[in-house]
């Protein structure tokens, strides 16, 4: 009932068999990225290259209990490396590291220099509200840590986040 809505997770999903069938598209998860996730989002990429279709459903409720480990700001900032990370390994998984390097250190720069502005520009907004500060600085940390993910693999590190299970 909703609009065309990719990219698209794992999360409150279903799928047409289609797309797992030996008679379909014969789609599978990438098993080499369990520990490292991402494989949702390299999943349905290969699906709507191929033709399917995803869609929202603006009626459906979504209810989801969230651990308390993952209301951290540590747990929230590595999660945003670990997306930037997964997004670099998919370019390089369909295009390459000599293609990607160029693009990604260059969107490395970028986000960087974003975080640096929003930091420097933080400092002030603690005179007024502690909250404004602390909104903005976390804004920050989160643009260095995403430029921190889209670098990590030219360089030799896979993060792992789903190595450890939390929640159920």
């Amino acid at each position: 009932t909703g609009q065309p809505r990719p990219p698209i997770s794992t999360g409150n999903l279903m799928i047409a068999t289609d797309l797992i069938s030996p008679d379909g598209m014969s789609l599978r998860f990438n098993t080499d990225m369990r520990f490292t996730g991402g494989e949702d989002r390299e999943f349905f990429r290969k699906a709507i290259s191929r033709g399917a279709r995803a869609i929202s459903v603006k009626e459906a409720v979504v209810r989801e209990n969230v651990s308390a480990n993952r209301v951290t700001m540590a747990w929230q900032l590595g999660r945003t490396f670990g997306i930037s990370a997964n997004y670099a390994h998919i370019r390089i998984l369909e295009s390459g590291y000599i293609f990607n390097f160029p693009y990604f250190l260059f969107k490395a720069l970028l986000k960087s220099l974003k975080g640096i502005v929003l930091l420097l520009a933080a400092f002030p907004l603690a005179i007024y509200s502690r909250r404004k500060f602390m909104s903005q600085a976390f804004e920050s940390l989160q643009c260095l840590a995403a430029a921190a993910g889209f670098l990590c693999h030219f360089f030799g590190h896979e993060p792992q986040p789903y190595r450890q299970t939390d929640g159920y």
